[in-house]
């Protein structure tokens, strides 16, 4: 096995990992939850104060089942200030087991993270060997 070798089985792993490690927190956050529509009051910069590091986070605003008004920011992270969509409705995942938890419903989380697995699986079965 070559340097080259191992250096793709071991990115491979690390893909694994990673899509895993996404798969079981989404599902952490959303096992026993509802699915609700938000209306995004604010999108901030989230992170270290240091230049550059970080992600934007929406600020949400919503009415649990019993009608009791919620505002909470959204467990996951993205790179671009999406500004353009505050005042808009979006779908949440709340879990009153978890209040402080609400999490943005998002398809293209799942995907990538079930994309890094293949791509995991991909690296170590083609280039690794």
């Amino acid at each position: 096995m070559t340097a080259l070798n191992i250096f793709y089985l071991i990115l491979g792993l690390g893909l694994i990992v990673l899509g895993i490690a996404a798969l079981a927190e989404k599902y952490r956050v959303v096992r026993g939850g509802q699915q609700l529509p938000a209306r995004i009051l604010s999108c901030q910069k989230e992170g270290s104060p240091r230049k550059g590091s970080g992600g934007y986070r929406y600020t949400v605003e919503f009415n649990d089942r019993d009608g009791i008004r919620h505002t909470a920011a959204t467990n996951d992270a993205f790179w671009v200030n999406h500004k353009k969509q505050v005042g808009q409705v979006i779908e949440i995942w709340y879990n009153p087991a978890r209040p402080h938890l609400v999490e943005r419903r998002s398809l293209g989380t799942e995907l990538m993270a079930v994309f890094s697995v293949l791509l995991g699986i991909a690296a170590i079965v083609f280039l690794a060997f």
